[in-house]
């Protein structure tokens, strides 16, 4: 048995016992709670001191093998310690909350004959027992049409592509220092610099730094939807400080808002620029402000 492999069975045995201690039953119940949007002085106190997370759920897959493949629970694990947080298994250990975890593999649809076309959903729910609870989230993937690579890992790079998934752990760090919303934190993690090898991490297979960069597009692309004035100005900030594809796709996502008034800054960009493939998302962003398209 690998090594990998026996940190899986030993995972699941521990994220198993965590469910039996917890009772699911409970946690499902107390799911069914409408999320608060305002707390009590108290209950932000009670937020802001939340260090120590018991993970528990349930992980199962159609696949045959006792785990899944892709590790959810070390890759949340991971990212949760990343933003500075304290993970434990073990219900008897002190902790703060409880982050309620159900990761389910399923035969994708699309791919039903071939045994690696595979489908995911990924929920989570934190509780507090004191505030009760604090987030809940549903994420599904499955297949491209056109998978890059193996399905199973074209799924799941699906998945981490989703950027509030990638950034859940800032999104939930955010949330319950100050309650600052998934949008403002996506506007964040974009204008971060990108380097290659920010978040290579161990937990993160294959591909941290194509899935890091698939999930920062798609989070500018997100930007783009939210009716915020401050995700507009991020956007022009992208289009002179990121990487040439971000700025390439945050001109575009400008373009798609329709404002005539981005006309003059995109046409400097379309004249200046010295990156080619920014030059012509200008030139297009213009055509369909001008169409409106």
């Amino acid at each position: 048995m690998s090594s990998q492999s026996f940190s899986h069975i030993v995972t699941a045995l521990l994220i198993t016992l965590a469910v039996g201690l917890l009772s699911p039953t409970f946690i499902q119940a107390q799911a069914q709670q409408e999320l608060k949007k305002t707390y009590t002085p108290e209950e932000k106190d009670n937020l802001k001191a939340i260090h120590t997370i018991l993970l528990g759920g349930k992980v199962t897959t159609w696949l045959d093998y006792e785990y899944p493949i892709y590790d959810p629970v070390s890759n949340l694990k991971g990212r949760l310690e990343e933003v500075g947080f304290h993970i434990v298994f073990d219900p008897e250990e002190p902790h703060d909350a409880i982050l309620f975890l159900e990761y389910t593999e399923t035969p994708s649809g699309t791919f039903r004959a071939l045994e690696q076309g595979t489908a995911v959903t990924f929920n989570t729910t934190v509780y507090h027992p004191k505030v009760g609870i604090i987030a809940s989230n549903h994420f599904e993937a499955e297949p491209s049409e056109v998978p890059i690579g193996g399905l199973y890992w074209d799924t799941i790079g699906n998945l981490e592509g989703d950027p509030l998934f990638f950034f859940q752990a800032q999104i939930l760090k955010a949330w319950l220092t100050n309650q600052t919303d998934a949008g403002t934190v996506l506007m964040k993690m974009v204008r971060r610099p990108y380097t290659d090898t920010n978040f290579e991490q161990p937990y993160e297979q294959p591909g941290p730094a194509f899935v890091r960069r698939v999930a920062r597009i798609n989070a500018i692309r997100a930007i783009g939807a939210l009716e915020d004035p401050q995700a507009q100005k991020t956007l022009w900030e992208l289009t002179k400080v990121a990487t040439p594809e971000e700025r390439s796709v945050a001109v575009q996502v400008l373009g798609s808002i329709g404002n005539a008034s981005f006309v003059p800054k995109l046409s400097l960009l379309a004249e200046r620029d010295l990156d080619l493939n920014v030059q012509n998302a200008a030139q297009e962003a213009i055509r369909n402000i001008e169409t409106g398209q």
